[in-house]
């Protein structure tokens, strides 16, 4: 995708808020517990994970592959980003610099970044820490190792269930 796709699909991202059909709508698939965790996201990130629930509802009826959409991104709510992170990590990505986030992406999960490199490590870490916390609010466990995985790359012929829905999901995320 090329840098004025992604800058447009990022600039409309940030002014997005959820409508209240779409938090009933996450409300009737995640339980309380989940709802709660789910409704801590920012605004412009809910209003990107109920696209990304349409999206995947439209390609599947599996209440795990519904859950995991909603909640593939609650990780960013241990250290929420500010616009500038955000740009920041578009950047650096575009860019090819990821390498550098090995660099930056040391040390345990349970540490919490600072400094400019803190949304580079937010980038990487929240799916372990999204899985972390929807593990502690009552997800099952295809729903955690959604979460976990929603980043990773896909193995080139997913056969398992599992990975047949973490397939529509990434292509759900990178189209929404």
């Amino acid at each position: 995708m090329g840098i004025f796709y992604r800058a447009r699909q990022f600039w409309r991202g940030l002014q997005a808020r959820p409508t209240r059909q779409g938090m009933a709508e996450a409300q009737e698939v995640l339980s309380p517990e989940l709802y709660t965790l789910f409704a801590r996201l920012q605004p412009s990130e809910l209003a990107h994970t109920v696209n990304v629930f349409r999206s995947v509802r439209e390609q599947s009826d599996d209440p795990d592959l519904w859950a995991a959409a909603l909640l593939h991104d609650v990780g960013k709510v241990v250290v929420p980003l500010g616009v500038w992170e955000k740009v920041f990590i578009v950047l650096v990505r575009r860019l090819g610099f990821e390498r550098f986030f090995d660099r930056f992406n040391r040390g345990a999960l349970d540490a919490r970044p600072t400094g400019f490199a803190r949304g580079l490590v937010v980038a990487e870490r929240h799916p372990g820490w999204g899985a972390q916390l929807a593990h502690q609010a009552g997800a099952g466990q295809t729903v955690v190792r959604l979460i976990r995985r929603h980043q990773d790359p896909l193995p080139p012929d997913p056969e398992s269930r599992e990975d047949r829905l973490l397939a529509i999901l990434k292509t759900a995320d990178n189209e929404n």
